[in-house]
């Protein structure tokens, strides 16, 4: 279904781009569509598709024609199949750029970015190091890392503690929120309809668990940390499933940090291969709020919570206190709100301490599954990658609604020739 529903996407983008008669006085053209309500506007991060080149000399240009400073943070090749009408697939060799830019994107809006690779051409045996014609690298100077373990973007001052975990501090109002992005793991017995742990579980937590810290990038656009958690988990549950098991291996989280200039959200993308059974992993962001209800959307409503979790000594089937989430989760009044968005994370709770946390659940490992052909598939041995952002921007309810789905949606691209 997913696969499906991103041709069909990718297509409808295809068609506006296909409509788009664009000057000729550059050598490619990339469309950059907003299927948001709201408009794009600032430093965002975002891919370019561009042809590629061994010797790349890139320089970038808007709508406008207007020189445009661009950071490209990273850069991966990519195969890209031509469907046309009664025609053979064509292929093309495509450079996919994640890059952040300082933008504009009207709402269900479009627009389109130039790019031109230039190239030196040398003349040899005239004289040293001659040229016929030659084009000067563009290097960006400059950026947000006021300290090998400090950014500045202008809105928020980011630190890296001395537990490996991130303390941020909203400039405008002084306001600290520290030791964020805390992972949890617990133990998980049940199947995939409810979360369980063991009789006589054990909590595990990554603080102090850092084992390498990288900047991956850093210029006057963005910055971008690298964080590798090595956490020592129990590799299963013991027959009786009564706790967890005493043998143990590492487990390790790999955690990109990316804060755009002056936005006050954070980006992260989490990548692990998992080993393990049984168990459970969230990531926790403390929030420190009083407010004792919290907001999660779900289809059509953004419902209310309680944080205090309901009295369940003589029901049954033990409270799994968490809520269901479509991506978008608020707490905190409008000019101390803390939000997160996920994408195809669906499971969130508040802690009910007075860290009032954000916890949210990266992924379950359970003991067994049912209406399935492959129940195997809920232990979750394989790579997996996560997506998220945390939000301290000052807003309203609904203005956290209309950010966080323009946090899923994205932006769309699509590269096409001049003048099709």
């Amino acid at each position: 279904a997913q696969q499906m529903a991103e041709i069909s996407a990718r297509d409808c983008v295809n068609v506006i781009a296909r409509n788009i008669r664009c000057t000729g006085e550059h050598q490619e053209a990339v469309l950059l569509y907003n299927p948001s309500q709201k408009p794009v506007k600032g430093v965002q991060v975002f891919e370019l598709p561009v042809r590629r080149h061994d010797n790349p000399n890139r320089r970038f240009y808007n709508s406008e024609n207007q020189f445009l400073e661009v950071q490209v943070l990273r850069e991966e090749d990519e195969l890209y199949p031509d469907h046309r009408l009664l025609q053979l697939i064509e292929f093309h060799s495509l450079s996919r750029l994640t890059v952040a830019a300082d933008i504009e994107i009207p709402a269900f809006g479009y627009t389109v970015f130039y790019c031109d690779n230039l190239q030196s051409t040398f003349m040899p045996g005239e004289k040293p190091y001659g040229y016929e014609q030659y084009q000067p690298p563009y290097r960006l100077q400059g950026g947000q890392m006021t300290g090998h373990h400090r950014i500045d973007n202008g809105r928020l001052i980011v630190k890296l503690n001395s537990r490996g975990l991130l303390d941020v501090t909203v400039k405008e109002t002084g306001r600290t929120l520290r030791n964020l992005h805390l992972l949890e793991n617990r133990s998980d017995i049940a199947e995939g309809w409810n979360w369980r742990p063991a009789p006589y579980d054990n909590v595990i937590f990554g603080d102090n668990s850092l084992e390498q810290f990288g900047v991956l990038s850093d210029g006057p656009c963005c910055t971008v940390w690298k964080l590798t958690y090595a956490l020592r988990l129990p590799v299963k549950a013991e027959a009786s499933l009564k706790r967890r098991s005493k043998e143990e291996q590492i487990q390790r989280v790999t955690t990109t940090v990316t804060v755009p200039k002056d936005s006050e959200l954070l980006y992260f993308e989490t990548t692990l291969t998992n080993h393990t059974e049984n168990n459970r992993l969230r990531v926790l962001f403390p929030t420190e709020s009083a407010e004792d209800c919290f907001y999660t959307k779900t289809p059509f409503d953004f419902v209310k919570w309680n944080v205090a979790h309901e009295d369940d000594t003589h029901r049954i089937e033990p409270d799994t206190l968490v809520h269901p989430s479509q991506g978008i989760s608020r707490i905190g009044k409008d000019d101390a709100a803390v939000a997160l968005y996920s994408k195809g994370l669906y499971e969130i709770e508040v802690t009910e301490n007075q860290e009032r946390a954000l916890a949210l659940t990266i992924f379950r490992a359970a003991e067994f599954e049912t209406g399935t052909a492959h129940p195997e598939d809920i232990k979750m041995q394989r790579t997996m990658t996560f997506h998220y952002a945390l939000s301290l921007s000052r807003q309203s309810g609904t203005q956290t609604l209309l950010q966080g789905e323009q946090y899923r949606a994205g932006i769309r691209d699509f590269a096409f020739k001049q003048n099709e």
